[in-house]
C-alpha cells in the first residue's frame, strides 16, 4: 500500500488499524473491542531491544555473573550474543532500575553481581503474562476451556 506525499495531511492506515475507529482518548475501537493505545505503545517499549526480556529471564532464575550471565543467555537462546549486546542491556536495565548491579572487589578487582529487582519482578510478571496470551493465541479452539475471551469473545474469528 502506498502512503500520499507528506504534505497532503492525509494518510491512509494499514489494514489493521483501518478495521477500527480512533476515539479522542486514544483508544481504537476495533471488532467491538476497545484497545488502549498507550497500552500497546508502553507493550512495544518493553520490546525495544532484543535481549532486555532474555536478560530480565535469565536473571529471574537466580544473580549471575557477567560471563556466566553471557553463557546462559547464548544457551538459553540458542545463537552466539555479542558481549557488546549484553553490556548495553546490562547498563540500560541497570540504568532504569530493572536490575542491580552489586559490586565485590577482589583485590584490585572488582567483580559485578546483577541480579533482578523489584522492577524488573515486574517486567518479568508482564512478560510472563504476554507470552501466556500467545500461547493461548496459538491454541486449538476445542483445547481452550470455553471461558476466555479470545475463543468467545469479538476477536474469535481471528484467534487461531
Amino acid at each position: 500500500m502506498r502512503y500520499p506525499p507528506r504534505h497532503t495531511g492525509q494518510y491512509h492506515l494499514p489494514p489493521l488499524i483501518s478495521r477500527g475507529t480512533l476515539d479522542s482518548s486514544c483508544n481504537l475501537h476495533a471488532w467491538g473491542t476497545k484497545i488502549d493505545i498507550d497500552a500497546l505503545v508502553r507493550i512495544a517499549d518493553l520490546f525495544r531491544h532484543r535481549l532486555d526480556p532474555a536478560v530480565v529471564a535469565v536473571l529471574a532464575e537466580r544473580p549471575y555473573r557477567y560471563r556466566a550471565l553471557h553463557t546462559r543467555l547464548e544457551t538459553h537462546l540458542g545463537e552466539h550474543v555479542d558481549d557488546n549486546a549484553v553490556s548495553r542491556s546490562l547498563h540500560r536495565l541497570t540504568k532504569i532500575g530493572a536490575i542491580r548491579a552489586d559490586s565485590k572487589h577482589f583485590g584490585s578487582r572488582v567483580i559485578k553481581t546483577y541480579s533482578l529487582a523489584d522492577k524488573g519482578e515486574s517486567y518479568l510478571t508482564t512478560y510472563e503474562a504476554l507470552a501466556c496470551v500467545l500461547a493461548h493465541l496459538d491454541m486449538a479452539r476445542d483445547e481452550c476451556d470455553g471461558t476466555c475471551p479470545v475463543h468467545d469473545g469479538p476477536c474469535a474469528k481471528y484467534a487461531a
